[in-house]
């Protein structure tokens, strides 16, 4: 059997702040399907605990998960509910 190789995953860490359980709890959404819904957008891993985040997968998508959860985050900072959807 012939496969081609997968390239390497990698891995970052994020910490969000401030580590306000209502920021999070609208970045993650519900059941966190804000993540899985940027998880599949995205083709990357999220494993959120409190406000530490790590994200795994390609590198080029690792790093515009990250920025989507920081603008998500000063998002819920500015009062915006986040949503699957946005």
């Amino acid at each position: 059997m012939n496969s081609s190789p997968q390239p390497p995953a990698e891995s970052l860490q994020l910490t969000l702040e401030p580590a306000d359980t209502r920021l999070l709890a609208n970045v993650c959404g519900p059941l966190n399907e804000n993540l899985r819904h940027l998880e599949q957008r995205l083709h990357v891993i999220i494993h959120a605990r409190g406000n530490e985040f790590d994200i795994s997968g390609d590198a080029s998508h690792i790093f515009a998960a990250r920025q989507t959860l920081i603008a998500l985050h000063a998002d819920a900072q500015s009062g915006r509910s986040i949503t699957a959807e946005l």
